[in-house]
């Protein structure tokens, strides 16, 4: 790709403070690279574009640019060029400290049915472990990459990503015990799905309200299971509406998803439970 005047626009208008108009020009830009088979212009733009967002405090307009990108890329996303823009978007995000746009735009990956093929999953696979991206980076792609697993229904699999992210990367934080737990009954149905929630060493009074509430969830969800209480499951999911849905925590709302099949008898583990006598 030669001169690219949309991009020129656009990146004129951010430098004038027109964030709006810039950010129209520059969707269009990043639309026609991946047009034109061109991930490297891209790259190029995102590079130019989202630290000038940061600066000028546009973290909405970041993350959307960030959007725009994933619907470009979502009919190329088996060409491996392509699926390399992500965690190149991620490390940029990282960089401006702009970590609120990496938990929507991995959200909205999640939800995407053309990001769950089989060439995509083995990319992430490939960045996961062969890759020198920093350790934020990779937790972000395993985080990518467990949620997509999920919202496949192959919950063996995301269990067995988020127990990889967790021994190589992640301390068990409340956080991580509510996904390895939930993943876990999702797989496997059976009582030492318990395990990360009873090896708390430190003080519950001791997390942050959220991390408090990540714990509260996977414990009211586990004893619901064990307990065979769909009252309580329904419960929990109100209680929390406002943490388990697909906008806040992807991952967390498809784990809670899968969760409705134990209690309706659809479940995908084809595993005899032994919660139930």
């Amino acid at each position: 790709m030669k001169k690219d005047p949309w991009f020129e626009r656009g990146l004129d208008e951010l430098k004038q403070g027109h964030w709006f108009d810039g950010f129209q020009m520059l969707k269009g830009a990043i639309q026609r690279t991946i047009l034109f088979n061109n991930p490297d212009h891209a790259k190029m733009i995102l590079s130019n574009t989202i630290p000038l967002f940061a600066t000028g405090k546009q973290e909405k307009l970041a993350c959307n640019l960030g959007l725009s990108l994933i619907t470009s890329i979502r009919p190329k996303i088996k060409e491996h060029t392509f699926a390399d823009l992500i965690p190149i978007f991620f490390a940029l995000f990282r960089e401006e400290n702009l970590e609120n746009c990496i938990q929507t735009f991995c959200n909205q990956i999640m939800v995407e049915k053309a990001f769950q093929v089989s060439e995509f999953l083995s990319y992430l696979d490939n960045f996961v472990s062969k890759t020198n991206f920093n350790k934020s980076v990779i937790s972000d792609l395993y985080f990518c990459y467990a949620g997509i697993l999920c919202y496949k229904k192959d919950y063996v699999s995301c269990f067995e990503t988020l127990n990889s992210w967790y021994n190589e990367l992640s301390s068990l934080s409340p956080k991580m015990r509510a996904y390895l737990t939930l993943a876990e009954i999702n797989a496997y149905e059976i009582e030492s799905c318990g395990k990360y929630l009873h090896s708390i060493e430190e003080p519950i009074d001791s997390y942050d309200s959220e991390s408090k509430n990540y714990y509260e969830i996977a414990s009211r969800i586990f004893g619901a299971v064990q307990t065979n209480n769909h009252s309580e499951f329904h419960s929990t999911i109100s209680d929390y509406s406002d943490l388990i849905n697909s906008k806040k925590d992807g991952l967390l709302k498809g784990l809670c998803d899968g969760l409705f099949e134990i209690f309706s008898g659809k479940s995908q583990s084809g595993l005899l439970s032994l919660f139930r006598p």
